[in-house]
C-alpha cells in the first residue's frame, strides 16, 4: 500500500484535513482517503472524540466511515513534527453548503424532490445515532435500522450544511439513492456519546429517555439545516431571527396545537418567519420542519414518523407542491429535470472549490508514515 498526498481539504489552528490517494503496486489509484490530523492537545481531543463516535457508528451507511490504518502519523515537512491522525472515507461530491452555494450563485432553488431526499437521509442519520450498530471493520455497511442491543446514544453536536456530504453513486438496487447520492453526516469532533449500557436492564424508561434526548438534539439540528437549505432568501435573512418563537398554521393536526384568533390550528415553533412565509417551499416540507422545531414536545414528530413522512415526501409529493411557482424553480417543472440538476450541481461540479488545495501547491509539506502489518 502506497499513500500519496492528493489535496488539502482544510487547515486550522488545531489540525487539518488532507486527501491521500492509495495506490496499488502498479501505481493505480485504489481509493482516496480523508486524513485528519491533530496539531495540539485540543486537536487531539477532537479527533479522539470523532474516532469514538465513528467507531460506534461503523456499519451505518449514512455516516462517514472510519478506516483502520496501522500506527500512522503525518509528518509536516520543515517542522520535524509527527502528528496523530484518523483515516476516514473520502466523500467525493462535496457538502450541502457547497451545493447551496453553487445553486444560489446561478439564481436557482434546490428542487423539492431533492429537498425531500436530503431530509430522508437526515432521518436515517437520526435513527442511526439513536441506536449505533458498532459493527466491526470487516462487516458490511448497511442502512440504519433499530437494533436489539442499546448501549449508548450519540449526539452530533453541530448544525451546519458543511457537515453533510455526498458519497458515491449507489448500487442499482438502492431505490432510496437512485437519483441523489447518499448523504452522510461527518465531523463528530464535538459529538457526545451517552453511555446507557449500565441502565439498560434496570430501567428501560431511563434508556428511552436517553435515546429521546439524543434524538431531539439531532432532529433539531437536522431541521435547522433543512430550514437553511430550503429557504430561498439569503443566509443573513434566514438567521436574523434565530431563537424567536413564531406561529404557523398547520393542516395535519397532531394534538397539542393552539388556535389563532381566527380559529385556525397553529403550532409554536422556533423556525424563522422568513422560512415559514417562503411560498416557494413545499407546504408539507415547511410544516414538517416547523414541527421538528416546535416548542412543545407533543408537536414534534417521533423519529419513526419523521422517517415515514420523509419517505412519503420523497416518493409521492408533487414536485410543484408550492404556493407559487417562480421561474427560478425551473428544475421542478419536469421530474426528469431532477436528474439534470444532480448531474450539473453534483456530478459535473467542481467539488475542489470547497477549499481543497491542489497537490502541486503543497506537494512536499505532508507525508504519512506508517508501519505495515
Amino acid at each position: 500500500m502506497r499513500l500519496e498526498l492528493a489535496g488539502v481539504e482544510g487547515i486550522g489552528f488545531h489540525g487539518g484535513s488532507l486527501i491521500f490517494a492509495e495506490r496499488d503496486n502498479n501505481g493505480n489509484v485504489v481509493r482516496n482517503l480523508n486524513i485528519k490530523y491533530a496539531a495540539d492537545t485540543l486537536g487531539l481531543a477532537r479527533i479522539d472524540t470523532e474516532a469514538v463516535c465513528l467507531v460506534n457508528l461503523r456499519g451505518a451507511s449514512h455516516f462517514q466511515q472510519i478506516i483502520s490504518l496501522p500506527e500512522t502519523t503525518v509528518n509536516v515537512a520543515g517542522t520535524g513534527n509527527k502528528y496523530p491522525i484518523i483515516a476516514l472515507e473520502y466523500l467525493q461530491f462535496g457538502s450541502l453548503a457547497l451545493l447551496r452555494e453553487r445553486v444560489s450563485t446561478e439564481g436557482f432553488y434546490i428542487p423539492s424532490k431533492v429537498l425531500w431526499l436530503v431530509f430522508r437521509c437526515m432521518a436515517r442519520q437520526i435513527l442511526g445515532m439513536m441506536t449505533p450498530p458498532s459493527f466491526s471493520a470487516e462487516d458490511e455497511v448497511i442502512q440504519e435500522e433499530p437494533v436489539p442491543w442499546i448501549f449508548y446514544a450519540i449526539t452530533h453536536g453541530q448544525a451546519h450544511g458543511r457537515y453533510h456530504k455526498f458519497g458515491g453513486i449507489s448500487a442499482e438496487d438502492d431505490d432510496e439513492h437512485d437519483l441523489l447520492p447518499i448523504l452522510k453526516l461527518t465531523d463528530f469532533s464535538r459529538g457526545i456519546r451517552q453511555e446507557i449500557a449500565e441502565i439498560r436492564i434496570e430501567d428501560e424508561e431511563v434508556v428511552a429517555e436517553a435515546q429521546k434526548e439524543a434524538c431531539d438534539a439531532n432532529l433539531r439540528a437536522a431541521a435547522q439545516v433543512m430550514e437553511w437549505l430550503a429557504c430561498t432568501q439569503e443566509d443573513e435573512a434566514v438567521f436574523e431571527t434565530l431563537g424567536t418563537v413564531n406561529e404557523m398554521e398547520i393542516t395535519d393536526t397532531q394534538g397539542g396545537e393552539v388556535y389563532d384568533e381566527d380559529g385556525h390550528p397553529v403550532i409554536e415553533t422556533t423556525a424563522r418567519r422568513v422560512f415559514l412565509e417562503d411560498e416557494n417551499i413545499d407546504l408539507a416540507l415547511r410544516e414538517l420542519v416547523a414541527r421538528c422545531l416546535a416548542t412543545k414536545d407533543e408537536n414534534v414528530p417521533t423519529h419513526e414518523e419523521l422517517l415515514a413522512l420523509c419517505d412519503d415526501g420523497a416518493r409521492n409529493r408533487d414536485p410543484l407542491s408550492t404556493s407559487i411557482f417562480p421561474e427560478e424553480r425551473i428544475f421542478d417543472i419536469d421530474p426528469r429535470m431532477n436528474r439534470l440538476f444532480v448531474q450539473r450541481y453534483l456530478f459535473d461540479a467542481d467539488t475542489h472549490s470547497e477549499g481543497i488545495i491542489s497537490r502541486s501547491d503543497l506537494a512536499n509539506m505532508w507525508r504519512l508514515e506508517y508501519r505495515s502489518v
